[in-house]
């Protein structure tokens, strides 16, 4: 059996997928340099949306219906472990649809016309979301999280402070405290200080889990 969108409009149903933003100093001064720019820099560059309108008319004018002969493959075999993924796994089909339509001229069709997704466009999303499932799930721990308590044990004293994890971290002190919260609300760290204005006291806590494989690898699947 295989899954079918009736056109464009089935396949942009509203899903929300949450992304970590990155804190790193780095990418504080991409933005800044990004903000900095202006019709006066040198570097700047006229935006032409022409062909993002160019695109959006093709789309629209051609043949719209997907169909996934190995979505019920991936619907046995993705783990499942809660109910969140329910409308995960409604996003997957709708992402491995989208790139198919973006890939439709080089798509097989069904004597009907419909486009036929291949393991290239599940390959493609699996890449986007493996790990944001994970994340969203709680099966594995976000980079940021198991980057700072990896950063804790590293620095092997029984306390740690919040300005020695900045600087072990290469952050400045709030966004370390982000960090911190992030991973004390999952459990992985904890601040033995519990008075107000008080500075902190971090440890471990709980240890982190095993990174699971949510997702199929392509090859498992049969096209």
């Amino acid at each position: 059996m295989t899954t079918t969108a009736t056109g464009l409009d089935a396949e942009l149903e509203t899903r929300m997928l949450s992304l970590a933003v990155t804190d790193t100093p780095e990418q504080t001064r991409a933005v800044f340099r990004s903000l900095a720019r202006n019709d006066n820099s040198s570097d700047a560059v006229a935006l032409d949306y022409e062909p993002w309108h160019r695109l959006q008319r093709w789309l629209a004018a051609g043949q719209r219906n997907v169909i996934i002969p190995f979505a019920e493959q991936l619907a046995d075999r993705v783990l499942a472990l809660a109910v969140r993924q329910r409308r995960d796994f409604g996003a997957m089909l709708t992402l491995i649809r989208a790139h198919a339509l973006l890939h439709r001229t080089s798509r097989d069709r069904t004597e009907a016309g419909a486009i036929i997704a291949t393991m290239e466009d599940y390959a493609a999303v699996r890449k986007l979301v493996d790990d944001l499932f994970s994340e969203g799930i709680e099966a594995t721990v976000p980079g940021t999280v198991r980057e700072t308590v990896d950063a804790v044990a590293t620095l092997n004293k029984d306390e740690v402070s919040l300005g020695e994890l900045a600087t072990k971290l290469g952050l400045d002190k709030s966004a370390a405290s982000r960090r911190v919260k992030d991973a004390a609300d999952r459990g992985y760290l904890v601040n033995l200080e519990t008075r107000r204005g008080r500075p902190a006291r971090i440890v471990l806590g709980d240890p982190m889990p095993e990174v699971v494989k949510l997702l199929p690898e392509p090859a498992e699947l049969t096209a």
